[in-house]
């Protein structure tokens, strides 16, 4: 995940990356478990995040046939 979380002055573009080709990638903004229900990341456009307040952004991968990856957290405080 990039940037990896930290404290921004305002809105920031996040990109999540997964090492097996052909995953989907799924994550939650609010620090819950992601799960295959949850939002699918989209691919090459990243998440926006935006207005005040702490945002705690977790991503799985998900393929068939593979075990899902561990979960990637990062916590991204907007002023």
């Amino acid at each position: 995940m990039f940037p990896n979380g930290g404290t921004f002055s305002q809105k920031v573009t996040v990109h999540i990356f997964c090492s097996t080709s052909g995953a989907t990638i799924y994550y939650t903004l609010d620090g819950s478990t992601p799960t295959t229900s949850s939002s699918v990341y989209p691919s090459g456009d990243g998440i926006l995040l935006s207005g005040a307040g702490t945002k705690t952004v977790k991503a799985i991968g998900v393929k068939t046939g593979l075990s899902n990856s561990a979960i990637a957290t990062a916590t991204f405080q907007i002023q």
